[in-house]
């Protein structure tokens, strides 16, 4: 949210990052509080920071075709499988082991 630029040229930063406006949500609007420049920057090129906003909407680029569906994930081999089943074992007796160090660190005080 551009509400929360809260130095020079971050705003510009963030939209500057924007690849393709498909997907891009813009929440509240535009304007000199929430994208503002430096006054350095504007003296080193001679123009007037923080104007108000020229509005520039560039035509949009023709659509691209849609992305194709990734094939389903291929199943596991039986050797994929037992590895798996050691590592959420292993898992299992750490998480169990730790839990037993941390109930022997209790010290009850009377």
């Amino acid at each position: 949210m551009l509400v929360h630029s809260f130095a020079p040229g971050q705003g510009y930063v963030a939209l500057s990052r924007v690849s393709s406006p498909e997907g891009l949500w813009i929440k509240g609007s535009i304007s000199s509080k929430n994208c503002f420049a430096n006054k350095k920057v504007g003296e080193y090129f001679k123009v007037e920071v923080n104007a108000p906003p020229r509005l520039y909407n560039p035509p949009l680029p023709p659509s691209s075709p849609p992305r194709a569906a990734r094939p389903p994930p291929k199943p596991l081999t039986p050797n994929q499988r037992q590895r798996m089943e050691e590592q959420k074992e292993e898992a299992r007796r750490r998480r169990e082991a730790k839990a037993a160090a941390q109930q022997a660190e209790v010290i009850e005080i009377d």
